[in-house]
């Protein structure tokens, strides 16, 4: 089996240029946890839900003082992030993952689990001739396990004797 077999071809993708409220509001719309970033029709990256996180817990908590005059108790039982502190002015191309893991669609299946066990990623672009054809993703695999068929039984290599005759 081959990545070309259980990729998804409608990849949802988003514009370097789009702002990061925007990227949350269609990953919650298409119930997405990632996609691949485009500039002009180029890939140049990838966003993830973790990348929106990551960067809108490190936002400046400027919203109230008492938020700054909390103790180091109350801090661990307030929320990590406020949408509020999150500047419209923020892309995703202010956030994405610039790296790219991509393989060909022709990549076994074997090696592209492999691959993500390795990298401790959730998502592989597919390539076919270096442009995007498709998206492997953790859900692709945990659809292959769930189809999966038991093995069968072997058949018992009990030899059956029919009764010898005197």
């Amino acid at each position: 089996m081959q990545a070309k077999d259980i990729m998804q071809r409608k990849v949802i993708s988003v514009e370097a240029d789009m702002s990061v409220r925007d990227a949350a509001k269609l990953f919650l719309e298409k119930k997405i946890s990632g996609a691949p970033v485009l500039d002009h029709g180029e890939l140049v990256g990838m966003v993830s839900q973790t990348d929106l996180v990551r960067r809108n817990s490190r936002a400046p908590e400027t919203s109230s003082q008492q938020q700054q005059q909390q103790t180091d108790d109350d801090k661990s039982s307030r929320p990590a992030f406020y949408s509020h502190d999150l500047p419209d002015f923020h892309h995703v191309i202010d956030v994405m993952t610039p790296s790219v893991i991509a393989s060909e669609e022709t990549t076994p299946v074997r090696d592209l689990a492999r691959l993500m066990l390795k990298k401790n990623i959730h998502r592989i672009i597919i390539t076919r001739a270096g442009k995007l054809a498709g998206i492997v993703t953790t859900t692709d695999f945990m659809k292959i396990i769930a189809q999966a068929r038991p093995p069968k039984k072997p058949a018992s290599r009990r030899a059956h004797r029919t009764p010898s005759r005197p």
